[in-house]
């Protein structure tokens, strides 16, 4: 995965100087979030330690796309380009398969999974992270 980003993050390096950040969003959407996003439900369980290296990767892809200095905080960048920041996708995808399963339309394969090892007792009470913390606006 971290091969992946930084091949990415090359093309994205190559490509800055011709392009304006409408393009450099394009690519982005095209190298990089489609390995961010595969298996974001399996990554829910990992610790943050462990997924360390592929979010300064993505830290260093925007700071490289918006032209900011490495210690730039990452944060402001992603709000400015509205792009999800690794974390916020994972608490985005959980809150689309618990939404999916609280209304149905989640495959019935995994009702029994659900029921067996997860409690929602708080499922009524989903909250979406604040606009400050990512581009999201709703899931409804």
């Amino acid at each position: 995965m971290c091969k992946k980003l930084a091949c990415a993050s090359y093309a994205l390096l190559k490509l800055r100087p011709f392009s304006p950040i409408s393009t450099l969003k394009t690519v982005y959407y095209a190298l990089v979030n489609p390995h961010l996003s595969y298996g974001l439900a399996c990554w829910s369980n990992v610790t943050k330690a462990s997924l360390k290296k592929i979010i300064i990767l993505q830290n260093k892809i925007v700071r490289l796309m918006t032209y900011s200095d490495q210690r730039t905080p990452a944060s402001g960048l992603y709000k400015s380009l509205q792009i999800l920041a690794l974390d916020n996708m994972i608490k985005q995808t959980l809150i689309t398969i618990a939404h999916s399963f609280r209304h149905k339309t989640f495959p019935k394969l995994f009702d029994n999974l659900f029921k067996n090892s997860l409690s929602f007792r708080s499922l009524n009470n989903l909250r979406l992270p604040g606009k400050t913390e990512c581009a999201l606006n709703s899931l409804y």
